[in-house]
């Protein structure tokens, strides 16, 4: 780290200097310009200026290792590069986190930092799918390079100790990017990030200042807390915002004042939108939507990553969510029903009122019944983070999802999301209806294992589940990205598999089988 008050002292000197070459000079050596931020009092040059997570880790490390390993080394053939294409197509996104470009074989930029770290989710399994030999194994021998390269490799194209380096930085990113982390569990990030970056030189690839930075991650968030304190990703989407402001190109400061007023004026009416009061006109209403739709800007977006933000610790149901009650003995799993009777029992704030179904009869029983108790959301919002099911009808890519049970994590398809009201209980119930994914006993070796707690995955069968059961909503407690397994050439035949990442950034573990 470079000292403070010596940069403070350097950047003064560069003020007070005539000449470029002068500026260019301390610039060259001490690395530092003059800054109006340095007369601030208690600002330090050093100290008061963290790495940017974002740019430094997606951007400059994960993007390197794709661009010049992988790619510029020829690491994938032209038959690798379409079986990467395939798989990395044939996964299954959740809606809410977005999805990666269908033409990487062609076109292997990616011009988001989210598009990046969503590679850098999956890219142990597809390259494991790519690299593999017919036992499941990474492959010992590279490719051979092209008769006429573009690029010239000079370090050494060792398959084996790549593949390590790219584990190495995906369970970096899962324990550095947490919402919460603990001082050990960034030690433990930055000693993988410094493995990885030991690998790259033993394979004599060489280290840029983003590497070198990387060193520093110990620091900055013991100093500012978890990255999401402090990366620009929100940064860069108010960028895109400014970009689309229609601007005259006079100076003068017009073109600033373009600026803020547009920005002004969009916060006005995202207050407008997200808190019209209850006794608004219907006339006041359809006036706000309309500036809002000539704006080109979504209400609904606006309402949901507003209710997102709102839902801490808290369930809260689609807007969608029907108005009338479903007859659950007419659903396609009719026995949601009788389990969710036997959950309700279960349940102690319940206990007093002597929950039965409706082919009940007696004194002092409360009757939850099959038609006229319990609506269905599609989705819904818990602890700020989407939830879909196979109710959903706009897409099927939701009804997948992640489910905590005793402090660890376990996949499972969700059903019904049911919002149950009951009898002389103020408040709903929200509970939900899912079956858990099970491995199966066809489960190959992967290369992976020692690292599947870190790395937040685990290997399921696919179409294999377990019984269904009702439970709480807040239970569900991320999204789920599934990657399918082709597996023709892996020896005797198996049944069908998926990896399923969990997107958790609480820090949970992934269920283990072996510890049960």
């Amino acid at each position: 780290m470079r000292d403070d008050w010596d940069q403070i002292k350097q950047a003064q000197i560069s003020k007070s200097v005539r000449s470029k070459a002068a500026r260019k000079d301390i610039l060259d050596v001490h690395g530092v310009r003059y800054s109006v931020l340095n007369d601030l009092p208690g600002w330090m040059p050093s100290a008061s200026s963290p790495v940017d997570y974002m740019h430094n880790f997606y951007l400059g490390i994960v993007k390197r290792i794709y661009y010049d390993v992988i790619n510029h080394g020829y690491l994938l053939d032209s038959a690798r590069t379409s079986l990467y294409k395939d798989t990395i197509n044939s996964i299954i996104w959740p809606s809410s986190i977005g999805r990666l470009p269908k033409n990487l074989d062609s076109d292997h930029s990616l011009p988001k930092a989210d598009q990046w770290r969503h590679l850098c989710h999956v890219l142990p399994f597809v390259l494991w799918v790519c690299w593999r030999n017919t036992r499941g194994e990474i492959i010992s021998t590279a490719p051979p390079i092209p008769p006429n390269p573009k690029h010239h490799t000079t370090w050494r194209r060792d398959i084996r100790q790549i593949y390590r380096l790219v584990l190495y930085l995906a369970i970096a990113e899962r324990i550095l990017a947490r919402h919460s982390i603990s001082i050990a569990d960034v030690d433990r990030g930055q000693g993988y990030i410094q493995l990885y970056c030991q690998g790259l030189q033993a394979l004599g690839v060489s280290l840029t200042v983003n590497h070198h930075m990387a060193m520093h991650y110990s620091e900055i968030l013991q100093r500012y807390g978890p990255v999401y304190a402090c990366w620009l990703f929100g940064f860069e989407r108010f960028n895109g915002l400014l970009e689309k402001v229609n601007l005259n190109g006079h100076g003068g400061g017009e073109m600033e004042y373009s600026l803020v007023r547009d920005w002004v004026e969009k916060q006005r009416l995202y207050e407008l939108a997200v808190s019209l009061p209850e006794d608004a006109s219907e006339r006041e209403r359809e006036l706000v939507e309309r500036i809002i739709n000539g704006k080109g800007m979504d209400r609904g977006t606006l309402n949901n990553q507003n209710t997102e933000f709102a839902s801490g610790g808290t369930v809260i149901p689609s807007r969608q969510t029907s108005k009338k009650h479903v007859n659950l003995r007419t659903l396609q799993h009719p026995e949601v029903y009788g389990l969710l009777i036997s959950y309700l029992q279960s349940l102690e704030t319940l206990g007093p009122l002597n929950i039965v179904d409706d082919m009940s009869t007696g004194c002092d029983i409360t009757i939850v019944s099959a038609s006229g108790s319990t609506r269905i959301s599609p989705f819904i919002t818990v602890n700020g983070i989407r939830i879909g099911s196979a109710y959903t009808r706009r897409t099927n890519t939701d009804e997948f999802a992640g489910i905590e049970t005793d402090d660890s994590l376990a996949p499972c398809k969700v059903l019904y999301h049911l919002i149950v009201e009951v009898p002389h209980h103020a408040e709903p119930i929200y509970c939900s209806a899912i079956q858990r994914m099970i491995q199966g006993s066809d489960i190959p070796e992967m290369p992976w294992d020692g690292f599947a707690t870190e790395l937040g995955a685990t290997v399921v069968q696919k179409g294999l589940y377990g019984p269904l059961e009702i439970v709480s909503s807040s239970q569900l407690s991320c999204p789920v990205i599934i990657i399918p397994i082709p597996h023709q050439d892996l020896g005797p035949p198996l049944p069908p598999l998926w990896v399923v990442v969990f997107c958790d950034r609480n820090g949970l573990e992934s269920h283990d089988p072996l510890l049960d």
